[in-house]
């Protein structure tokens, strides 16, 4: 009997060589949205940004058609949490927009989401809100290097914002990934 259980996919060398270049290409995808953020761009244009890229370095969006899903990005802006679909909203300065994208690459599925703060912040409470949950990121990151358990990542995560914050926060926006799934089992939603 193995110690791991079954559901545990070993990588090859050559995956792991093609889940690289899936997550670096989205890494690119999101800095190149960066640049772009400001007042006036409307979600729909920055989801247009992110889908022409992608297509032009021969990836395919994840999200894109995935059960009837209209986006290449879920853009939530301020009080949408998660999974907000692109519209010809235009963003206005000191907006909190989070940006969740995906893309595959020969069967590899990379998925990462970044918040932004466009323009001017608001207040101290938001830009308090993205570093601490930028931060929290890089705590389960951190994480990865001793743990034994996924639980100890999530953990770490919580143990940083209730240690910077004072408390747990639901409203942590930060996800990253990357799996091998046929298109139609991959869900970009919850």
């Amino acid at each position: 009997m193995s110690l791991l259980p079954e559901r545990v996919e070993l990588k090859t060398p050559e995956q792991i060589l093609v889940m690289r270049r899936s997550g670096k290409l989205l890494h690119q995808v999101h800095d190149m949205l960066a640049e772009h953020i400001r007042p006036g761009i409307t979600t729909n244009e920055l989801d247009t940004l992110a889908h022409d890229m992608i297509r032009d370095e021969g990836a395919t969006p994840n999200f894109l058609g995935y059960q009837g899903y209209p986006a290449t990005l879920c853009i939530s802006v301020n009080d949408v949490v998660v999974h907000g679909i692109p519209d010809d909203r235009p963003l206005e300065d000191g907006d909190i927009v989070s940006i969740d994208g995906g893309l595959i690459i020969e069967g590899w599925h990379s998925d990462a989401a970044r918040t932004h703060i466009v323009g001017t912040p608001r207040s101290a409470a938001d830009e308090d809100l993205v570093r601490i949950t930028r931060d929290a990121l890089w705590a389960g990151i951190a994480a990865l290097a001793t743990a034994d358990r996924v639980g100890q990542i999530g953990a770490a995560i919580e143990d940083h914002v209730t240690e910077v914050a004072g408390r747990a926060s639901p409203t942590s926006r930060a996800s990253a990934g990357t799996a091998s799934a046929p298109p139609c089992t991959r869900r970009p939603t919850s």
